[in-house]
């Protein structure tokens, strides 16, 4: 399990990890490319680089791009949003009759 910033277990980061994959390939896609902008980041002592709200904004854009591009998966054609969609409430599915027993 993951845990968020108060050390409790969240199972919403674990729904996400399956993406973890695609979202570093989009963005080691836009650094290649060279769509990063210098000025959407800033330095951090403790941290290193950390996004500036403009870098936040376009990120953020550039990933909302990304979630509605049509890809084929498990013999599905549908937006990269409608197949994580579709697995949350297969998973949701899951629990409840999980629970049900």
């Amino acid at each position: 399990w993951h845990m968020d910033n108060f050390q409790t277990p969240s199972l919403s980061f674990d729904v996400i990890e399956p993406l973890r994959p695609k979202t570093d390939l989009l963005l080691s896609t836009l650094i290649m490319k060279g769509q990063l902008n210098k000025t959407w980041f800033e330095t951090d002592a403790e941290f290193g680089y950390l996004l500036t709200r403009q870098g936040k904004k376009e990120i953020i854009q550039l990933f909302n791009n990304w979630l509605e591009q049509k890809v084929k998966l498990n013999n599905k054609v549908a937006s990269y949003k409608n197949h994580i969609l579709q697995q949350a409430m297969n998973l949701r599915f899951e629990i409840e009759k999980f629970n049900s027993k």
